[in-house]
């Protein structure tokens, strides 16, 4: 049995690193070998410490594989076995990773999906990984690399410290002809925190500056474009505002961030859509710094202004979403979705009537507005206006009677107002899409719970 170097990086974590030697020590695969590189003092970061250890095991001629692994991140008894198998049943395999579980067993990491403008995870429900795949970058917090391929390409690249070398290293492998996989019976508990934690806002900067070098290495190659998920669709307008923010994310470290639009070539249009992307995927920042971009060049665009407010009204920063949408009408008085937009913020404010009034106005601006007749039956809700909820969720219901969640706040309404019969009748509707219904039906639509995160960000219209 072959030996396999096990490298971790180590920083001031030693309950941490004791749970992972634990694991590692529970290994059926016997024959492994500990490098812990001890960043505690001299924090020279994931990247150096990785390579360290990699320059001193994996050019040993009896080393066939290397694991790299982060000190929260524990291995079950058996998962060098299913590694060493996807190994030794694709030797063209150079990057084989284990699946990442949370901490309630959900995949945290099954795969690697987009990379920009930050790596997102494929996290499908564990019962369907059911056979090991090829994917598209490998997470370095649980990784075995074969040392062919560190004698192939070499060591991590340095210049990205703390993130996004273990991507780079998979892409650089694949454009190799090597191949990163997913072993899907090897398994590894790991959550979302940093592995090590230094100060704040130094990690910051270093996140910042590795993610900029990444962009600058990758993202306008031909390259990039045949490797990476996104490579073939991401637009142009994207990888600017991305460069344009990570240099503002380090500039404002130091100085006062200057304003977003200086030196972007984009279009207002291509910015939006920029920040509709970056906001539909999580990046709220970024998405923010798009939509600013864009107001800054056009301060009176009502795509900008409008996307910029749901956004907004998404952050919880209520007052500033009212002043956005506001100046969107000024310039478009007929968008019904602009109204309909003022009317959650209206109600976010517990302004429960005059929401009532902007969902109507956007009715009749656009009467076949499903969503806005939805709102207005929870701003009825609030209200206790039952009967007037339940003419709203019905016309809800004829416009889009695939919609089961209308049926469960109808539902609601008609329990406030005692039809029991006509409320069991819409939660079994609900019920036949496997709608779970919550506990409280009525107390969700009193907080508008579930408001903005069914408003999609589109053009203002």
């Amino acid at each position: 049995m072959q030996p396999i170097p096990i490298l971790i990086a180590h920083f001031r974590a030693e309950e941490k690193l004791k749970q992972c030697l634990a694991a590692i020590n529970r290994q059926n695969y016997a024959a492994v070998e500990i490098f812990v590189r001890d960043n505690s003092e001299d924090n020279i970061l994931f990247t150096a410490a990785v390579n360290e250890g990699l320059y001193k095991h994996a050019f040993r001629p009896e080393v066939e594989f290397v694991l790299i692994l982060n000190q929260d991140a524990y291995l079950l008894p058996d998962t060098l076995d299913h590694l060493v198998a996807c190994m030794r049943a694709n030797p063209a395999c150079g990057i084989a990773c284990p699946i990442q579980l949370a901490d309630d067993g959900s995949v945290h990491w099954g795969g690697g999906l987009q990379l920009t403008p930050l790596g997102m995870h494929r996290c499908d429900p564990l019962e369907s990984y059911t056979a090991d795949f090829e994917t598209y970058w490998s997470n370095g917090a649980a990784m075995l690399v074969r040392t062919q391929l560190v004698k192939d390409i070499g060591v991590l690249d340095s210049n990205m410290r703390f993130i996004c070398s273990d991507a780079d290293y998979a892409l650089t492998a694949r454009s190799r002809g090597w191949k990163v996989m997913v072993a899907t019976r090897a398994r590894v508990h790991h959550g979302s925190g940093q592995s090590m934690v230094a100060n704040e806002a130094f990690i910051h900067r270093i996140k910042c500056e590795d993610s900029a070098y990444f962009y600058k290495k990758w993202l306008s190659t031909e390259l990039f474009q045949d490797l990476a998920y996104e490579g073939a669709s991401i637009h142009p307008a994207e990888i600017e505002l991305g460069r344009a923010y990570l240099a503002q994310a380090i500039s404002a470290l130091d100085t006062p961030p200057a304003a977003p639009a200086k030196g972007l070539q984009s279009t207002v249009n291509e910015r939006v859509q920029a920040g509709i992307h970056f906001a539909t995927n999580g990046f709220a920042e970024m998405a923010e710094f798009a939509f600013q971009s864009a107001l800054d060049t056009d301060n009176d665009s009502v795509n900008a202004l409008f996307n910029y407010a749901v956004l907004l009204l998404r952050r919880h920063q209520i007052q500033a979403s009212v002043d956005c949408i506001c100046r969107a009408i000024e310039q478009l008085p007929g968008s019904a979705k602009a109204y309909d937009v003022l009317g959650m913020a209206m109600c976010q404010l517990e302004q429960f009537a005059e929401g009532v009034e902007c969902f109507s106005k956007s009715i009749a601006l656009r009467a076949d507005g499903g969503s806005a007749y939805a709102h207005l039956g929870h701003a009825q809700m609030a209200l206790h206006r039952y009967d007037d909820a339940v003419q709203a969720y019905s016309a809800a219901i004829e416009l889009h009677p695939g919609l089961p969640q209308n049926h469960r706040y109808r539902a609601a309404a008609y329990q406030a107002l005692g039809q029991n019969a006509l409320a069991a009748a819409d939660h079994d509707q609900a019920a036949l899409s496997d709608l779970p219904t919550p506990p409280d039906t009525a107390q969700e639509q009193r907080k508008f719970a579930a408001l903005v995160t069914d408003f999609q960000m589109v053009q203002a219209s």
